[in-house]
């Protein structure tokens, strides 16, 4: 584990480059496999992929202004903030495919700022956030995981990189 969070901290600006681009790739293979495999979207699906995008975004960002330790730290720091938040919306949907029975739902609950930002993009552009699926199916699974537990992973993935750049003092970036 101590190579690891060495190489972070020895190649931070590429790491948050391949990882910048490692997130919008997935958002753009999550939409893809959607439309390909016809998968109803829930508002969570939607939600964890337009998270991927938006830290995505954020860390490409912090590469281009890496030179700014304070723009830097900021912007791994929000990027964190997402990828965390996103955590708890992919363990909530990975709570709900394990326990079906419990009778919780994402759609019976008060919609919280998750489902009213999705409804509202989707109102927008129904295309891309559309919520028509239940948060309770599992529609794909591989390695035995669903798709709400493999992004969770990742964001777990990119949360501990993120802490480790952030971790680093300014010299040894």
């Amino acid at each position: 584990m101590k190579n690891i969070a060495t190489l972070i901290h020895e190649n931070g600006r590429q790491i948050t480059l391949v990882m910048a681009l490692f997130a919008l790739g997935l958002g753009l293979f999550a939409v893809t496999l959607a439309n390909l495999l016809r998968l109803d979207a829930c508002h969570l699906c939607i939600f964890q992929r337009l998270a991927f995008f938006v830290i995505g975004a954020l860390l490409i960002f912090a590469f281009f202004g890496w030179e700014n330790l304070i723009l830097r730290r900021v912007l791994l720091g929000i990027a964190s903030a997402c990828c965390g938040w996103c955590m708890n919306v992919a363990a909530q949907q990975s709570w709900l495919q394990w326990f079906p029975e419990s009778g919780l739902t994402c759609t019976i609950v008060e919609p919280g700022v998750t489902e009213r930002l999705i409804d509202w993009l989707g109102q927008i552009y129904p295309l891309f956030f559309m919520a028509t699926g239940s948060c309770e199916s599992k529609d794909l699974v591989v390695f035995g995981l669903s798709l709400a537990n493999w992004s969770f992973l990742v964001l777990l993935i990119f949360l501990a990189a993120n802490m480790c750049l952030l971790a680093k003092g300014k010299k040894a970036l």
